[in-house]
């Protein structure tokens, strides 16, 4: 190979390794971002493992089972015999949460009469879709023994007087959409992150004329006894399957980029070879030169 040839191949190999180095290296910043990968998979797996859930005791058909707690759930609860009356509040305003149906149906004022509230949230709530005129909604109301709950709400949206002349003010209203109001996060994080308080009917100390008023009290959810944290198995279960379907990717990615370092490393001794071996040549061929002209 003659001088000019070598020197051609020699820079045209020192490229290539040139080139298959940084291909190595960002291989390896490849499997680094794999091993980041694979930490965020096991702090997402160890949080779905320590997933919880609120759950509330319900009694049907003469038996207890336990259902999943959302605002649904806590206002299904005032209406059934046996079970405790809930309200929540916003904790900085002490506005009532309550369904959009009954937001909207009331056109966000106070009836001024407790008749017109429980014919409005009959109709457009607790019986809404069965076709059911006002009075017809009022009189299942109270046969069904719901009135009570509502009453008690109405109460405390629209403030009373007692027969003592003390005054309780009332409260202003918060609309919940649908979806939230089964969503059993959209609650756990109204009350964890401290934006809304439970409350419960706690006596009937109070009365307007003959009508007797429920009062309600801030309760803590983690010592009520109809409530109670319980670990949430669909999400473990979730956190499980989709743990081991990313490591499954993670450890098939890493195999690739091991297999193609492989091939890098093999290509990178073939041409160190060739390299050293073109670069002793050269360096023949400069000494050969440097003699003939100095002879």
């Amino acid at each position: 190979m003659g001088m000019s040839a070598s020197q051609a191949r020699f820079l045209s190999l020192t490229a290539r390794i040139h080139d298959i180095e940084y291909q190595a290296q960002t291989l390896e910043n490849a499997k680094l971002s794999l091993t980041n990968d694979s930490n965020m998979a096991y702090d997402e797996y160890c949080e779905g493992l320590n997933a919880t859930t609120y759950k509330m005791k319900v009694v049907s058909g003469g038996e207890v089972d336990k259902v999943n707690v959302t605002f649904a759930a806590l206002l299904a609860s005032g209406n059934q015999p046996y079970h405790p009356m809930y309200i929540l509040t916003d904790s900085v305003t002490n506005d009532i949460y309550l369904p959009e149906q009954v937001v909207n149906a009331i056109n966000g004022k106070i009836p001024e009469n407790l008749e017109t509230f429980l014919q409005l949230v009959g109709t457009s709530y607790v019986y809404s879709g069965e076709g059911l005129n006002a009075a017809e909604a009022r009189q299942k109301l109270a046969s069904d023994g719901y009135a009570d709950y509502w009453t008690a709400v109405y109460y405390q949206l629209a403030g009373y007087t007692d027969n003592d002349g003390k005054v309780y003010n009332g409260h202003g209203m918060i609309s919940v959409s649908n979806y939230s109001a089964n969503d059993t996060e959209w609650i756990e994080h109204k009350i964890e992150r401290g934006e809304a308080i439970l409350n419960v009917m706690e006596a009937t100390e109070s009365s307007v004329g003959n009508k007797k008023v429920n009062i309600f009290a801030e309760r803590n959810m983690a010592t009520d006894t109809n409530l109670s944290m319980e670990t949430d198995d669909l999400t473990v279960i979730k956190a499980q399957a989709e743990y081991e379907n990313k490591m499954d990717n993670i450890d098939q990615k890493d195999k690739q980029l091991d297999l193609q370092l492989s091939k890098l490393e093999n290509e990178r001794n073939a041409l160190k070879t060739e390299y050293d071996t073109v670069k002793e040549l050269i360096k023949k061929n400069i000494e050969r030169s440097y003699k003939t002209f100095n002879a």
